[in-house]
């Protein structure tokens, strides 16, 4: 807090003006979600053991078996509703080339690179701007401090419509009878 306050003095004093607030309302915006941020990165990353060899040696999804690395391997870049973090996770492989899955993303509910909550920004907006990528980009470049891609972009906002898609199915099912 120290570092905010002092970062604070330089738009807040008797003669500041209404670009000064805000100027520090930025600042202020900035440092929170930098906050937030390091503090999700670390949530996540303290959900697995440290201690690769205290999990389990293979497990089984979809029918098939998958066995565990000696070592963690990084997730550079998870987009999440504060910007990127990177999450150190065990991985499962089926063979030394094939398919890889990471039980901690499934928990925690990454697809394409992406929590639930980012993904929900993602489609928040693009339904916002009218489906313009471009703009699309910029406000959640804006919002989170990540800059994504289009690939990035159409594939979490293809994920969220099928998400979305199975809630309703889900719900109509539910009130049928």
């Amino acid at each position: 807090m120290a570092d905010a306050a002092a970062g604070s003095r330089k738009f807040l004093n008797p003669a500041m003006g209404p670009a000064d607030a805000e100027g520090f309302e930025d600042s202020v915006e900035k440092q929170v979600r930098e906050r937030a941020r390091t503090f999700v990165d670390w949530c996540f990353n303290a959900l697995q053991s440290e201690a690769v060899k205290a999990l389990p040696q293979q497990v089984e999804h979809l029918g098939q078996r998958y066995r565990r690395p000696e070592e963690k391997t990084p997730h550079t870049k998870v987009l999440t509703r504060f910007g990127d973090i990177r999450l150190t996770r065990a991985t499962y492989r089926q063979g030394s080339h094939s398919r890889t899955i990471a039980p901690l993303e499934k928990v925690l509910g990454i697809e394409c690179g992406a929590t639930l909550g980012a993904q929900d920004l993602v489609g928040r907006q693009v339904a916002a701007t009218g489906s313009l990528q471009g703009r699309s980009i910029d406000l959640i470049a804006e919002r989170t401090g990540a800059r994504i891609g289009v690939k990035k972009l159409r594939n979490l906002n293809n994920a969220l419509m099928e998400r979305k898609k199975t809630q309703r199915k889900r719900g109509a099912v539910g009130q049928s009878g």
